[in-house]
């Protein structure tokens, strides 16, 4: 799911722009582990955050004319929703993309 997401960053960001990955455990009625990847590079429009959303298969060019099939963040948003988890999308076209997944965990 990781390797997607950086791999998705990568592709929509012009070269030599940082992208972040941050992990966080949060403790609140049920542990739920916090993955975050933020990049710098074109964004995304509401209306292009909505199509990752959806069920909808769609792929779109990247930064360097790199080609996709547009199952990769559909498969991610299958993973985290069979682990009971969220997965959202904070964007402003132009200004980069971060991604978040939470997936719940329990320690026994």
């Amino acid at each position: 799911m990781i390797g997607n997401l950086v791999s998705n960053s990568i592709k929509f960001s012009p070269m030599k722009t940082e992208i972040q990955i941050h992990y966080d455990s949060m403790n609140s009625e049920t542990q739920t582990a916090v993955i975050r990847v933020k990049d710098f590079g074109i964004g995304k429009t509401t209306e292009q955050i909505n199509n990752v959303l959806s069920d909808n298969v769609n792929s779109t060019i990247g930064t360097a004319g790199e080609v996709g099939n547009g199952f990769g963040i559909k498969f991610v948003k299958l993973l985290v929703d069979e682990l009971k988890g969220t997965f959202s999308v904070i964007s402003d076209s132009g200004k980069g993309c971060e991604l978040i997944i939470n997936i719940p965990f329990v320690i026994s």
